[in-house]
């Protein structure tokens, strides 16, 4: 169990929705607790291996997964693979660079689509 969930339980906040963007792996998914509980979840996660990992996971579960990162842009992104941390490899500055020393290199990248976040999931959310 969450800190997170642990604590929202203790305070009895209800959720009819959660969603989580950049889960890196479902089994240390940060909503897999109220996914678990039935609550309807929304999940997005760029690199297309764990986004099928994810969906069966919660595979039976109220859960829809968005195999894309969410940018600025519709199209084609470069990502960056560091361990627990996949960024945008165009970046000058992400937490895996400047707190692990990551250095970027062509064997460390992912190419995904990527979709700007009210057109790829507010839509699919009021549908």
């Amino acid at each position: 169990m969450t800190l997170l969930y642990q604590r929202l339980q203790e305070k009895k906040v209800k959720f009819n929705h959660v969603c989580e963007v950049g889960v890196y792996v479902p089994t240390v998914s940060n909503i897999g607790d109220f996914i678990r509980d039935g609550i309807s979840a929304t999940l997005v996660e760029a690199d297309p291996v764990i986004a099928k990992e994810i969906e069966t996971y919660f595979k039976g579960y109220d859960i829809r997964v968005y195999p894309f990162a969410m940018w600025d842009y519709n199209g084609v992104l470069q990502l960056s693979k560091a361990e627990a941390s996949t960024f945008v490899s165009a970046l000058a500055s992400s937490p895996a660079l400047e707190n692990d020393g990551f250095k970027v290199n062509a064997s460390t990248h992912l190419k995904c689509p990527a979709s700007v976040f009210r057109r790829s999931i507010l839509v699919n959310l009021t549908s």
